[in-house]
Order: structure tokens, then C-alpha cells, then sequence
């Protein structure tokens, strides 16, 4: 029975998610530098709420708010910023990369040139 969910978990994405859209694009972007961010913000976030004594229950689903908020928060930051983008794993902007690409030559240059 679990394998048969699976096959079917699978054949459900094949049919309805095989599409491209701004929020898959948006999203797949944003991976690698929220992922990075992640890591940063649980371990500061959780050192911080240390004082506050809060039980688990209360101190677990504001440290998962606030990850997730302050990490895409971070993400469009880095994603504005040209000189952070490299190092949160971003290629050049899209306009940028589009503006490099028009200014170079069209064609393959002579040799003697």
C-alpha cells in the first residue's frame, strides 16, 4: 500500500506539476542561499530565546516563524545586493547578465583583431 501511494504521490506531480511559474522560479532561486541563512538565524534565534525560559511548545513554533520570515527576508536582501549574491551561491542578475550578453560582439572576432 505504501508503495502504491507513492507511485500515485509521483503520477499526481507528473500530471499537475510538470509547469513553470514565477513562484516555482522564485522559489528555486531562493534555495540554496535560505538554506545557508537557515542554519545561521536557528542557532542565533535559539541562543537569544535561552533567557526567556519559554517551554518548548511556545519557544519551538516562534523560532520556525521567525527562521522562515527572517530567512526569506534575507534572501531578498541578498538577492538585491549584487556583490552578496555570489556569495550566497546566485548568479549575476537577470538584466545584468541580459545587458553583458547584448554588449558583446555578435560574432566570432578575426584573429588578427
Amino acid at each position: 500500500m505504501t508503495w502504491s501511494a507513492i507511485v500515485a504521490a509521483c503520477g499526481f506531480a507528473r500530471r499537475h506539476l510538470d509547469r513553470d511559474g514565477r513562484a516555482r522560479r522564485y522559489l528555486a532561486e531562493a534555495v540554496f542561499p535560505v538554506y545557508i541563512l537557515h542554519q545561521t538565524l536557528i542557532v542565533v534565534l535559539a541562543h537569544a530565546f535561552k533567557p526567556l525560559h519559554r517551554s518548548p511548545g511556545v519557544e519551538a513554533p516562534m523560532l520556525i516563524v521567525l527562521v522562515t520570515v527572517l530567512s526569506f527576508a534575507g534572501f531578498e536582501i541578498v538577492r538585491r545586493v549584487s556583490v552578496l549574491r555570489p556569495l550566497f551561491g546566485l548568479g549575476p542578475r537577470a538584466e545584468t547578465a541580459a545587458r553583458t550578453a547584448a554588449a558583446a560582439p555578435a560574432g566570432p572576432t578575426p584573429a588578427g583583431a
